[in-house]
């Protein structure tokens, strides 16, 4: 009886300590919170738009130490990095447009581990005309954690270009998980993106 009772009791013990899991996942309750606090202030300063220089700051200090909790050592060989990503955030003024037409709507980043391809797309404004806009590259694994990015073909409305081999990059991807990826490129350039 004493050994059907002690059972019972870890039995129920095991159980709510699973559905605890369930219910919250296994990741820290202070990651959650850290990433939640992120994203509420990488979207408070526009992905970087209206951002001061104690904004970048503090955002730089957040994405380091979410950086220094990654769980995902070789995201290049991870099913998580497949897929949509939305930029959240950068300090690329090139991509935020700071420099050309007005950004309309949210920048993705679609990216396949299996045929090493990825491609930007977005929407930009000229003279008041809303035309889309992406660019086509092909990728090549330099670690475990970075990718050689050599873009192809840009897209423009209905017209197509193959653009100058000197059109590439490389991309450091230095946390990864279902939801949040943050990357490092090769001119300095740092990326906020979530999962579309």
């Amino acid at each position: 009886m004493l050994k059907a009772l002690l059972f019972l009791i870890a039995f129920h013990s095991l159980s709510s300590i699973n559905l605890i899991k369930n219910i919250f996942g296994n990741r820290s309750p202070k990651l959650s919170i850290l990433k939640s606090d992120l994203l509420k202030e990488v979207r408070r300063v526009q992905k970087g738009l209206t951002e001061t220089v104690e904004d970048r700051i503090s955002i730089i200090s957040m994405i380091e130490k979410l950086e220094s909790e990654n769980k995902v050592k070789e995201p290049l060989t991870s099913d998580l990095l497949s897929g949509s990503w939305n930029l959240e955030y950068t300090t690329s003024d090139t991509i935020l447009g700071r420099k050309g037409p007005k950004k309309v709507g949210p920048i993705l980043q679609i990216i396949d581990t299996k045929t090493l391809t990825a491609e930007n797309a977005e929407v930009v404004e000229y003279f008041n005309l809303q035309i889309p806009r992406k660019i086509k590259a092909e990728l090549k694994p330099i670690t475990k954690t970075k990718l050689a990015v050599q873009f192809k073909k840009l897209y423009f409305g209905p017209l197509s270009f193959n653009v100058p081999n000197s059109f590439r990059g490389e991309l450091d991807i230095t946390y990864l998980d279902e939801s949040l990826r943050i990357s490092r490129g090769d001119k300095g350039g740092l990326f906020v993106l979530t999962r579309s």
